[in-house]
């Protein structure tokens, strides 16, 4: 198996085509993973990858925005993301579609593993009159982000990963604020 996090799976990369040892990713989004097993065949040929990339979940989020603009008139975007590779991957492939197709990034929040009060971006995204947030993370804190946009009635759909709202009983533990 290989590490789940993208920035770790590519520094086991040398490692593992060194000693041959096979490394199957499972969660690592980033393209760098096929950029260099295409590049370095040989070297690499003991790695693979059995999920989807950044590009991908880029991909899927725009449709989603695409249908929100069409269905609601939104165009003004305003992402908020854990700072990690596969987030600010697929955060910069969303907002480049959507932004080829006239949505308007009206500001960013790069967010540090760990952190618990999202209040300031939030606000930040409602001052810029988002009317979508993609929100992209993995770590369990992020269920916090939902609660406060809840409670501070963020006039902006969130879209996006979030890890910790997977679970089919997401609108329970969260008291019908979110739907998982």
């Amino acid at each position: 198996m290989a590490p789940n996090r993208s920035e770790v799976m590519l520094a086991a990369l040398d490692l593992n085509a060194k000693y041959k040892m096979p490394q199957i990713g499972t969660l690592a989004k980033t393209p760098a993973f096929q950029t260099k097993v295409t590049e370095s065949y040989d070297k690499y040929k003991y790695c693979f990858r059995i999920t989807t990339t950044s590009i991908y979940m880029g991909d899927y989020h725009i449709a989603l925005a695409k249908h929100l603009g069409e269905k609601f008139g939104f165009n003004k975007v305003f992402p908020i993301l854990q700072d990690v590779l596969w987030a600010r991957g697929t955060a910069d492939a969303t907002t480049k579609g959507l932004e080829a197709l006239g949505w308007k990034k009206v500001g960013e929040a790069v967010i540090p593993l760990g952190t618990t009060d999202f209040s300031m971006p939030l606000l930040k995204a409602k001052d810029a009159g988002a009317q979508v947030i993609p929100i992209f993370f993995d770590m369990p804190e992020v269920a916090q982000l939902i609660d406060q946009w809840a409670t501070m009635q963020i006039p902006a759909m969130p879209i996006g990963v979030v890890g910790p709202l997977l679970d089919p009983a997401a609108w329970e533990s969260y008291h019908g604020k979110v739907e998982g």
